[in-house]
C-alpha cells in the first residue's frame, strides 16, 4: 500500500472536479454458474478516517474501509435474486458445529486458501493471534471488552483483558483453540447457539490482523500499537487490497483475486474520497466525480423528485450526551430531575425542521429490527410505543417544574451547563445554537447555557475520557451510536457498567442484569417474546432517567448515479448499500 502526504489533497480535488491440519472442503453452491465480468470502478466517498485497526476504528467511514480489505469468520452478503442478504462464512466453511448438548464448546473450520495480500497463508494461527490481540491485557484496545463478552462471552476472556499487568491470567485458559490449520474450537461460559456464535465473529473487531505487520507497530513497551494508520503498516486480505492511502484526501482498491469469495466481486476498482463537507459532495456527485452523495438538510427538497433519490431508515439517534459525573454545579447533571428538565425543554418538532430529520424522544433506531424471523422495525410495535412520552417529548411548563426541584435537591439558586458541538457539523452548530436560544427561554433565568464549537476529534476525544479521577472533560456532548441493526438486545449495551467504549459513566447492576438477562441467558437467546419485553423495560428506563436526551433522527437520502447497479434493491439494515458488491453497467 502506498501513503502519500496530505498536500495531495489539493492536486486531488483539482483534478476530481475536472473531470497443517487437514482442510475441510465447501462445495461450489453453484457449479455451472459464470464467473462475473469484472469491469469498471466505483467512485465513492467517506468521512474522517484515524485508524484502520478494526479493534480501535469507531468511525463509520473506518468500518466502511476496514470491510473492504479485510476478512472475518462470518458476514452478510447478497442473495442470489438480489432483494435481502444471507449470513455466511467468510474465513469461515458453513455453521459453527455444537460439540456438546450444553452449546458450550465449538468447532468452526476455515476455508485453506485465504491469503493475505503479500501470498502468506491464512491460517487458524491468525484467527487466534488477531483475538488474542484484540484482548491483549496491556493494549486496553477498545473492542476488547466486546470480544470477551457480547453475543457469546468467551471462556476465560473477560477475566483475562481485565488483568492489566498482573500477568496473572495465561492466555491458556482463554477458550479459543486449535485443533489444526483449519480448525478453531471455541468455548463459552454459558449456553449459546448457531447465530450467537456467527454473530459474534461477524462484528469488523474481530476481524484479522497481519501478525509480522502488526508486531512491528508495537511500542518498545507493547502498550501500543500503529497499525492501521497513516504512519504505521497494514496488509489487506478482504475483497479488495487497499493499494494507495492518501491522508485527508484518497483511498484506492483493487480487487482482490485471491479473495475467497472472488466471484462475488464485479468492480475493478474503488476510489473513495475523503470529504467532509457535505456541499463538496453534492457539487463532486452533480460533475460526475463521484457516483453516491448523501444529502444534506438543505439541498433535501431540491432533490426529494429525483429519479436518483433511494431513501433509507435511520440507523443512529442524534442525542446529548449527559456526563452524569461531572461535579459542576453540585453535580447537577447527576440529578434526574435536572435532566428531566433538559429533556421536556426541548422543541424536538422545531429541531426536526430546522434538520430536515424527525423528532424522536427513543433510544432504539427506526431502521433497527425486533427479529430476524419477523423483519419487523422494533419501532413500529407498539409495545415501543406505548411509553414514549406525549407531544414529542416538549412540555416547557412540566420541565420548568422539574428544573425548580432540581434546583431545590442540589441547594443552589441557579445552574450553568456547557455544550460542545463539531465546529466542522454545520448541522449540531445550528442544533446547538437553537437549543442556546430556547433553553434558557423555557428554563428562565435561573439557567445559563453555553456552547462551545470544536475541533471534531477533540469532542470524540472529551466524550470519551472521564474518568473517576478526572470526571469534568465535558458537561454536554453530541453523540450518536450505530449499533446492530438486527439484535435490538445487543445495542443496550453501551449503557451497561462493563462497556468500556461508553459516553456517560452510568453504572446500575439492576440495568446490567436486564441486559444479561436478554443477551446471556438461554431463555433470551431462545425466546424472543421475553427478550423484547426486556428491551422495552431498558428503554423506558433510559428514557424516564434522561441518561441521555435523544433528540432527532435523520433518515439516509442518497443520489445514486444511474451507471451502478446496487446488489440489492435498495438499502438494507444490516447489510448496507452493498457498494463492494455493485456493478457498473456504462
Amino acid at each position: 500500500m502506498r501513503k502519500r502526504p496530505l498536500l495531495a489533497i489539493v492536486l486531488l480535488i483539482a483534478c476530481a472536479l475536472s473531470a497443517c491440519g487437514t482442510p475441510a472442503v465447501e462445495p461450489d453452491p453453484d457449479p455451472g454458474s459464470d464467473k462475473p465480468e469484472v469491469y469498471g470502478t466505483l467512485y465513492n466517498y467517506v468521512g474522517t478516517v484515524s485508524t484502520l485497526n478494526p479493534f480501535e476504528s469507531s468511525e463509520t467511514a473506518g468500518t466502511t474501509i476496514i470491510e473492504a480489505c479485510t476478512i472475518g469468520l462470518y458476514e452478510y452478503f447478497p442473495n442470489k435474486t438480489g432483494d435481502g442478504f444471507v449470513f455466511e462464512g467468510q474465513l469461515a466453511i458453513g455453521d459453527p458445529v455444537a460439540k456438546n448438548d450444553e452449546g458450550t464448546l465449538w468447532e468452526i473450520k476455515i476455508h485453506d486458501n485465504a491469503k493475505w495480500e503479500n501470498g502468506d497463508p491464512i491460517t487458524v494461527d491468525d484467527v487466534i493471534y488477531s483475538l488474542k490481540q484484540v484482548m491483549d491485557p496491556l493494549l486496553l484496545t477498545r473492542r476488547a471488552s466486546q470480544v470477551a463478552s457480547e453475543y457469546i462471552t468467551i471462556k476465560g476472556a473477560v477475566d483475562y483483558c481485565q488483568q492489566g499487568n498482573s500477568n496473572s491470567v495465561p492466555w491458556e485458559t482463554v477458550g479459543l483453540k486449535k485443533i489444526d490449520d483449519y480448525t478453531l474450537q471455541v468455548e463459552t461460559e454459558s449456553f449459546a447457539t448457531v447465530n450467537d456464535v456467527k454473530t459474534q465473529f461477524s462484528t469488523k473487531y474481530t476481524h484479522l490482523v497481519h501478525e509480522p505487520t502488526w508486531e512491528a507497530c508495537f511500542s518498545a513497551d507493547r502498550t501500543s500499537n500503529t497499525y492501521g494508520t497513516i504512519t504505521g503498516g497494514w496488509m489487506s486480505c478482504g475483497p479488495f487490497i487497499l493499494t494507495d492511502w492518501t491522508e485527508g484526501s484518497q483511498f484506492v482498491f483493487e480487487r482482490n483475486p485471491d479473495y475467497i469469495r472472488a466471484d462475488d466481486i464485479s468492480l475493478e476498482k474503488m476510489v473513495f474520497y475523503v470529504i467532509t463537507d457535505s456541499n463538496t459532495a453534492l457539487e463532486m456527485f452533480l460533475a460526475g466525480n463521484i457516483d453516491t452523495v448523501s444529502l444534506g438538510a438543505a439541498a433535501i427538497e431540491q432533490y426529494e423528485d429525483d429519479p436518483r433519490l433511494h431513501p433509507s431508515r435511520p440507523g443512529s439517534v442524534t442525542s446529548i450526551c449527559v456526563n452524569i459525573g461531572n461535579t459542576k454545579n453540585n453535580n447537577a447533571l447527576g440529578n434526574k430531575n435536572f435532566r428531566k428538565a433538559l429533556f421536556y425543554a426541548t422543541d424536538r418538532e422545531a429541531i426536526a425542521k430546522l434538520v430536515k430529520g424527525v423528532p424522536a424522544t427513543w433510544i432504539v433506531a427506526s431502521a433497527i429490527i425486533s427479529s430476524v424471523d419477523t423483519g419487523v422495525f422494533f419501532r413500529d410495535l407498539p409495545e415501543a410505543q406505548a411509553y414514549l412520552p406525549p407531544n414529542n417529548g416538549y412540555d416547557p411548563d412540566l420541565a420548568r417544574q422539574y428544573f425548580q426541584t432540581a434546583l431545590d435537591e442540589l441547594g443552589i439558586d441557579k445552574a450553568e451547563v456547557t455544550m460542545i458541538y463539531s465546529e466542522s457539523s454545520s448541522t449540531t452548530k445550528a442544533v446547538s445554537e437553537f437549543l442556546h436560544k430556547t433553553w434558557p427561554e423555557v428554563l428562565g433565568p435561573q439557567f445559563e447555557f453555553k456552547i462551545e464549537g470544536v475541533a471534531s476529534s477533540l469532542a470524540s476525544s472529551l466524550r470519551k475520557s472521564w474518568t473517576a479521577e478526572n470526571p469534568n472533560t465535558y458537561e454536554l456532548a453530541w453523540g450518536g451510536w450505530s449499533v446492530s441493526l438486527t439484535d435490538v438486545a445487543n445495542g443496550f449495551k453501551v449503557y451497561t457498567g462493563w462497556f468500556n467504549n461508553k459516553n456517560e459513566p452510568h453504572y446500575n447492576d439492576w440495568y446490567d442484569d436486564l441486559w444479561e438477562k436478554a443477551n446471556q441467558s438461554e431463555r433470551g437467546k431462545t425466546d424472543n417474546d421475553y427478550r423484547l419485553d426486556l428491551c422495552f423495560e431498558m428503554e423506558e428506563y433510559l428514557i424516564d432517567e434522561a441518561l441521555t436526551i435523544p433528540i432527532y433522527e435523520t433518515p439516509g437520502r442518497r443520489l445514486i448515479n444511474d451507471r451502478i447497479k446496487l446488489p440489492l434493491d435498495d438499502y438494507k439494515p444490516a447489510f448496507g448499500w452493498g457498494w463492494m458488491y455493485a456493478k457498473v453497467v456504462d
